[in-house]
């Protein structure tokens, strides 16, 4: 729940821990956020792992569909190609 700001500058905090060599592991139900941040993602249902990868091999949109009951459409972000998840 950080302004847009503060979103980036602990991002740009987690990806200096991460290029020094650092393992990071966040909880985000902000999926656009998330894709931009994430090398690897994994998507939780009650608990159990639904899908992991890549946000590019797992932002589908019968993932959205089948585990939050969400209809979605996925584009490319327009200037880093990430997913860009849009609702319905």
């Amino acid at each position: 729940s950080l302004d847009l700001c503060h979103q980036q500058l602990v991002a740009a905090s987690l990806k200096t821990l991460a290029d020094r060599g650092g393992a990071i592991a966040v909880v985000l139900h902000d999926f656009n956020l998330l894709a931009q941040l994430a090398d690897r993602v994994i998507i939780l249902d009650e608990g159990r792992i639904v899908a992991g990868g890549t946000p590019v091999e797992v932002f589908k949109p019968e993932l959205f569909a089948q585990t939050f009951r969400a209809r979605v459409r996925i584009s490319p972000h327009p200037d880093t190609g990430k997913p860009l998840v849009i609702a319905l």
